[in-house]
């Protein structure tokens, strides 16, 4: 099973994500999605985002009603 997720970027200007063209943006809408937490670890670790980036899992509804 797939584990989509994102990256949350924590700056010293509030909270951003990890925009799908490699900018930070503030729109969830418009985050780069990871197919797993691995992917999204070693492009954290790669970019030597280790202190400012943090792993959030995607959950769908269909999720919350198991």
């Amino acid at each position: 099973m797939e584990e989509k997720c994102i990256i949350q970027l924590l700056g010293s200007d509030g909270i951003f994500f990890l925009g799908r063209n490699t900018q930070y943006t503030e729109d969830i809408q418009e985050a780069a999605i990871f197919r797993s937490m691995l992917e999204a670890q070693l492009y954290i670790e790669k970019n030597r985002l280790n202190r400012i980036g943090k792993i959030r899992k995607i959950v769908s509804s269909a999720d919350t009603e198991k």
